[in-house]
């Protein structure tokens, strides 16, 4: 097995893969939250507008087409990781921790 093919296989390269997928989402949650808080912004009518003119347009059409590709596919390496890790660790342990139930 390669070294690539040994990382992929990983519990640490599975929480590699969900830190880096999960940073992307937060990114794109934060930068759309700025673009979007523009209009708070003075003269911010004119501002969002313009925006929204940018995001409409032939320039911004590729940007936006790799952002969706991109988006899509951290969703679908997070939720894979994700259920990889969980599954492993029901396996590791398959009995719950001891209930403690104080009075």
């Amino acid at each position: 097995m390669t070294a690539i093919g040994s990382w992929w296989s990983s519990t640490l390269g599975k929480k590699m893969v969900m830190a880096v997928t999960g940073l992307i989402l937060f990114a794109y949650v934060f930068v759309h939250m700025l673009g979007n808080l523009q209009m708070y912004a003075p003269g911010g009518r004119e501002m969002i507008n313009e925006y929204a003119r940018f995001l409409h347009s032939a320039r911004a059409a590729p940007l936006l087409w790799t952002a969706r590709v991109v988006l899509l596919g951290c969703v679908v390496l997070h939720l894979w990781a994700a259920i990889v890790l969980t599954l492993r660790s029901w396996k590791a342990r398959p009995k719950g921790y001891r209930v403690r139930r104080y009075r």
